[in-house]
């Protein structure tokens, strides 16, 4: 089986056997986080995540006296990966060393995302095919940090690269239409009584239903895209993948951090510059989590 790596200069570089991509990695030309893929996929996965490689990351011996359980069918199954007290702990301790440089890309990517309503007739456009870009941009820094690589100006802007702009873009749009759908069939009888009617008010719950799942299962799509290089169409569904087990989970937490974001309003407005990247950060470690945990031998 060959490999194709993306080296930090965006070029991939390969096809090559599993040997050179160890020789590269001992050379120092690859690091735990170079993204690589098997030859005519187009899948990127970090190195550290490709179990043929997991012997380049020896795991820490377990604590003296630890006995393991058994394997075979007497061995309990793995826990889920995903708890929420954790991800939300592990992203306070995060956020409490990188708090101004969020607020400050959150800052940067809001200014930019209010002048997209400003060119006349393209205020709905722009917003809906950039607003991915921005999202992918945001997590590019934030897993580099979580990584304690250091971040570079190009970094903030790294949705605008040519390798992830398009995928972005249509993650994006295809991640927001369920929503501006379903908000748009749920006001549609109260705006349109007369020809609706009482029923069609007392109906309109339901056309949020299916927006609503899409929306959770899709949920992780844009952090995908982003570090992991995935396609549009690729992301999606890995993300359908590490949510549908667990999607009234991952709803409830969507839930909590949405409230958790808001919150900043009351704050004069200028709290959301702290509270919504938490609840972003907080979104992309759920999503590191259960990519890394289904990537696990």
């Amino acid at each position: 089986m060959n490999y194709v790596i993306l080296g930090g200069d965006g070029k991939q570089y390969g096809p090559v056997a599993a040997e050179q991509v160890r020789a590269w990695f001992q050379d120092g030309r690859a690091d735990a986080d170079t993204h690589i893929s098997v030859h005519g996929r187009n899948a990127w996965t970090p190195l550290h995540d490709v179990p043929e490689f997991a012997d380049l990351f020896p795991a820490p011996a377990p604590p003296s006296g630890t006995v393991s359980a058994p394997a075979g069918a007497g061995a309990a199954p793995p826990p889920d990966s995903f708890r929420v007290g954790q991800v939300l702990g592990a992203t306070w301790k995060f956020y409490r060393q990188e708090w101004w440089r969020l607020a400050a890309l959150a800052l940067l990517l809001t200014t930019f995302f209010i002048l997209l309503f400003l060119p006349p007739g393209l205020n709905f456009i722009l917003p809906l095919s950039l607003a991915g870009v921005m999202a992918g941009g945001f997590c590019v820094v934030v897993q580099k940090r979580m990584h304690g690589k250091p971040v570079r100006l190009r970094d903030w802007l790294a949705g605008f690269h040519k390798s992830r702009l398009i995928q972005l873009m249509v993650a994006g749009i295809f991640t927001t239409v369920p929503v501006c759908l379903g908000l748009i069939l749920f006001a549609l009888p109260f705006f349109l009584f007369d020809l609706f009617g009482l029923l069609g008010i007392l109906a309109a719950p339901l056309a949020l239903v299916p927006c609503l799942f899409l929306s959770v299962l899709w949920v992780f799509t844009i952090p995908l895209v982003a570090t992991r290089r995935l396609d549009a169409w690729d992301g999606m569904r890995m993300s359908a993948r590490l949510v549908h087990r667990r999607w009234w989970r991952i709803f409830g937490f969507l839930l909590l951090l949405g409230a958790l974001g808001l919150s900043g309003i009351f704050l004069a407005f200028i709290g959301v510059l702290f509270t919504a990247p938490f609840a972003a950060t907080a979104l992309l470690q759920a999503c590191e989590t259960l990519a890394t945990a289904e990537s696990a031998p």
